[in-house]
């Protein structure tokens, strides 16, 4: 199994900034588990600090399958950053990272 796709983040920016997702799995009978990664390009926030903000998340989805009924787990790491040009010289960077966990139903 493999994926390629685009995303789009609403809501954070002035402008919803374009991004990439890839996918690549491997199935066996009753069970799968593929490896997922995203990451949105830095856009302006458009306030008046006018920061940029990005994402980056990798994932694992592992699922069990009986029949037609399939479960999926999903982990999930990520890292969300913003700059302010604070200073020409050194802008201001602020970095975190976010775990995720959760479930998931197959599309």
């Amino acid at each position: 199994m493999a994926g390629l796709g685009a995303q789009v983040l609403f809501g954070a920016t002035k402008s919803p900034p374009p991004g990439l997702a890839v996918q690549l799995g491997v199935r066996w009978q009753y069970f799968s588990v593929s490896a997922e990664g995203s990451g949105i390009a830095p856009a302006a926030t458009g306030t008046v600090t006018a920061a940029n903000v990005s994402t980056m998340t990798l994932g694992a989805v592992p699922c069990f399958h009986l029949g037609i009924a399939v479960g999926c787990g999903v982990l999930a790491f990520g890292r969300l950053g913003a700059s302010t040009p604070s200073r020409a010289d050194r802008p201001d960077r602020t970095m975190g990272a976010y775990p995720s966990h959760g479930s998931a139903l197959p599309s």
